[in-house]
């Protein structure tokens, strides 16, 4: 179950070091890789840019800590590439759950040939945040451990409600100083935002019988919150029905406390301030994407190849800044050279 597996043989021999290269796709909660990311494996394989290209997948059982995942992909990893230098270049394609098991396992190190995390619609600050949960969700959730259902005991899917208290302990000054050198990429889905009215509730594909096992939509919400306040779950607009836009970034807002992660500065102009390692995109077409579609859309698997196969992002961001198709959505720039290391004080 712990392995990476390769699906396609390359149409071309791989080149010797250096210049090896492969993408691994990791998958999120109740799902396996072939739910996950079959229509974005199979554009991958038909795309002739990628020949030459491994592409493989690790699957792993959701339901266990995402520490233990993150531990076993970075076997796996370890394990499949173990010949591969800094030379060669590994990206990981990861969908919800998935980007967390992938920051885990970077945090690690040993993994010089990791280049990439790409993540869509991951929960970096969690899927149900403390702060959103009024008195009574937030008595229930430490007396039982369950949420109305959504979220069981399998610690796991807990880990979904308290990822800052999961990764708190791995955030460390060396395993955060591992992830220097790997660009992270976060991509969320925007379908529930302020246009939207209530009845909508977006395409869920396979998912369409089961959407409200993983939260409820803003109907339910409306009303829950209208008669039982205390009940209370919030969720921030923009989201995807499942994960807010604010909680799939890296860096959370500006006073915000409480929440860090491994990356604490983004991309704001390259062609200035060059080495930043970390950037949130927001393609046109996220807007009309729920949760179980945003890597299915033919607009993103675009994006992500295109991002996949770029040397670096500074490179594929200068390259697209005269497309309309997405907005890399940054902060106001800061006028300071970047330290080698933004991570010093870190742990």
């Amino acid at each position: 179950m712990h392995t990476i597996v390769v699906h396609r043989p390359s149409k071309t021999p791989p080149k010797p070091p250096p210049g090896r290269n492969a993408a691994v796709f990791i998958h999120g909660i109740y799902s396996d890789h072939n739910a996950a990311f079959n229509t974005m494996f199979n554009a991958f394989a038909g795309d002739a840019r990628f020949d030459g290209w491994e592409l493989t997948w690790f699957d792993y059982r959701f339901h266990q800590p995402i520490p233990t995942s993150g531990n076993f992909l970075s076997q796996a990893l370890t394990r499949y590439f173990g010949a591969w230098t800094a030379q060669d270049n590994v990206v990981l394609v990861c969908h919800s759950m998935g980007g967390l098991v992938a920051r885990s396992a970077a945090l690690q190190g040993g993994t010089p040939f990791l280049k990439k995390i790409i993540m869509l619609g991951t929960p970096n600050f969690g899927a149900v945040r403390t702060s959103k949960m009024a008195v009574c969700a937030q008595l229930a959730m430490a007396s039982t451990k369950r949420l109305f259902g959504v979220f069981s005991r399998q610690q796991g899917v807990l880990d979904l409600t308290q990822i800052t208290k999961v990764f708190k302990d791995q955030l460390t000054t060396q395993a955060v100083r591992n992830t220097d050198s790997i660009e992270y990429v976060t991509i969320p889905g925007l379908f529930f935002n302020e246009t939207r009215g209530l009845f909508e509730s977006g395409d869920w594909g396979a998912w369409r019988g089961r959407k409200n096992w993983f939260a409820p939509l803003r109907v339910g919400l409306e009303l829950w919150n209208t008669y039982l306040p205390l009940w209370n779950i919030g969720i921030e607009v923009p989201h995807d029905g499942i994960v807010e836009e604010s909680s799939n970034r890296l860096i959370p807002a500006a006073g915000i406390l409480g929440y860090k992660s491994e990356k604490t500065s983004q991309m704001d102009f390259p062609e200035q301030f060059p080495g930043h390692t970390y950037v949130h995109v927001i393609h046109e077409a996220c807007q009309d994407l729920t949760h179980v579609m945003l890597q299915h859309d033919p607009n993103i698997i675009q994006l992500v190849a295109d991002i996949t196969l770029a040397p670096t992002l500074d490179q594929w961001y200068n390259d697209v800044l005269t497309t309309n198709k997405f907005r890399a959505l940054t902060p106001r720039p800061r006028f300071h050279k970047p330290a080698p290391s933004p991570h010093a004080t870190c742990g």
